[in-house]
């Protein structure tokens, strides 16, 4: 048998043929990992940009949210200097007593007693204290007396009123004196745990 010999021609085609074969099995099998390591990238870098979306609207919402909480604040701030203030239920009923005290000296209204009357059941931070007040005035100052307590900032209200005369044949010379009783209520802000009394 001869040996087999190949044309120019052959020779080009069958090197042309084995480098075409080599570069599709190269790419055969680099094709798919680049793919990945392409796609790995691509999540990455959206991953960065969601993440600086994030950042960015975070930053724009600061602004509002640093108001809405100003805003909390103030509201809360309003809220409490409404209601009256004390550590335990004793206390809120002591600051109850002094306020209608204060009041009734601004309106020239002596008050003979008060009796503080707590809420002992209450187990919530806000509940009610109340206070049973007699004394003696004139109509001026006992109605300056009601404007105070009913119209005030603070959250009370007069839950009973009796009013008596003790000299009604008395000279219209003499001064009005009008003997009074009433019951003012009020909302106090008492820290939780401390509703129940003193601790």
């Amino acid at each position: 048998m001869k040996g087999l010999t190949l044309s120019p021609r052959d020779r080009r085609t069958l090197t042309i043929g084995g480098s075409t074969l080599l570069l599709l099995l190269t790419l055969g099998k680099a094709l798919p990992a680049y793919r990945e390591w392409s796609g790995a990238r691509r999540d990455e870098a959206l991953l960065v940009l969601r993440r600086e979306a994030d950042a960015a609207q975070g930053a724009r919402m600061l602004a509002p949210m640093r108001d809405s909480l100003r805003a909390r604040r103030a509201r809360r701030a309003a809220r409490d200097s409404s209601l009256v203030q004390g550590r335990n239920v004793p206390e809120a009923g002591a600051a109850l007593a002094g306020i209608i005290s204060d009041l009734a000296e601004e309106q020239s209204v002596r008050l003979v007693s008060m009796q503080v009357r707590p809420d002992t059941i209450a187990k919530t931070a806000l509940l009610r204290v109340a206070v049973r007040v007699s004394g003696v005035a004139d109509a001026a100052g006992l109605t300056g007396l009601l404007r105070e307590i009913e119209g005030g900032e603070r959250v009370l209200a007069v839950r009973e009123l009796s009013v008596t005369q003790p000299d009604a044949a008395q000279p219209e010379t003499k001064a009005e004196a009008l003997r009074f009783e009433l019951v003012v209520e009020g909302l106090a802000a008492v820290p939780k745990g401390n509703a129940g009394g003193r601790r």
